[in-house]
């Protein structure tokens, strides 16, 4: 009887166990999920910047970039090309570089059924291959660009990725891979003065500026925000600047409000207190009525 009754005593404990076990389980997968669900809300989704295109002083266009910085070293950067006009042809752009900032891949195409482009990617440690999307180009292959830049001069919008090499106080030269000519070439960047720009929340701040020469015929005049990359960029005929700053500085402060002015433009009134006192800015104090009794028999004799 005894043995029978520690059985089920064991049972009932053994029972128990697992019951603890499985909700302490249970609770940790919760949690698990919980913590999941709010880093996935944190992970917030990137800014698109945005530049306006003139060209000749008239508005030409929008061009666009999104970028990714993963905890893995990579760079993602997706970007977009908007000519103004209903018939134009948008261009989007994705660029990947590696840990360390070496060239991964780039991709040129137009938005568009079968949209022409150019691929360019890292073929393996000793070659950058290029080929044509939806068109005939004969293939190339380039000793690898490596951590050097990436300029396509269709994009200018690339140039917000030159960031990392524009450093220093003096004249830079750099080799790059440009996509249009499907060569690699030489770049020299020499920083210039400081100059002050407006910010969207109305603040002047100073922009690092840097001239770039060996991208196009003319030389590019870049300028940038220590935190907010690349602002401006121009060679003379084509700008981009990015949307919410101006040159222009911030409008004056209005002054402050003060007390309207008295619009008779004289003293003011004298009120009268309970014993006959003048008061400031109140009507003059009546005189008693023995005054105005003798005033009036005066007047009768004479």
């Amino acid at each position: 009887m005894k043995k029978q009754r520690s059985n089920q005593s064991s049972s009932r404990q053994t029972s128990g166990d697992a019951l603890r076990v499985a909700s302490m389980t249970l609770v940790l997968l919760l949690f698990g999920l919980s913590l999941h669900s709010q880093a996935a809300k944190k992970k917030a989704k990137p800014a698109e910047i945005r530049w306006r295109v003139t060209v000749e002083g008239k508005q030409a266009g929008v061009e666009t970039l999104k970028r990714v910085d993963s905890s893995s070293g990579r760079v993602f950067a997706s970007g977009t090309v908007e000519p103004k006009g209903k018939s134009a042809i948008q261009t989007i752009t994705h660029q990947q570089r590696d840990p360390g900032g070496i060239f991964k891949k780039y991709r040129r195409e137009e938005k568009a059924r079968l949209g022409k482009g150019v691929f360019a990617f890292r073929k393996n440690k000793s070659a950058d291959r290029l080929v044509g999307l939806n068109q005939k180009l004969e293939p190339l292959e380039l000793a690898p660009i490596g951590e050097g830049p990436v300029w396509d001069r269709v994009a200018w919008h690339t140039l917000a990725l030159w960031s990392a090499h524009l450093q220093g106080d003096g004249r830079i030269e750099m080799a790059y891979l440009d996509i249009a000519e499907r060569t690699r070439k030489q770049a020299v960047a020499t920083p210039a003065s400081e100059r002050e720009i407006t910010t969207p929340e109305k603040e002047r701040v100073g922009l690092r500026v840097w001239t770039l020469k060996g991208l196009m015929p003319s030389a590019i005049t870049t300028a940038w925000h220590p935190k907010r990359g690349l602002i401006f960029a121009s060679d003379g005929a084509r700008e981009l600047m990015r949307e919410g700053f101006s040159w222009e500085p911030p409008p004056p402060p209005e002054p402050p409000a003060t007390p309207e002015a008295d619009t008779a433009g004289g003293a003011p009134e004298e009120k009268s207190s309970p014993d006959g006192a003048a008061v400031p800015g109140g009507p003059a104090p009546s005189k008693p009525e023995s005054e105005k009794v003798t005033e009036e028999a005066e007047g009768d004799r004479s």
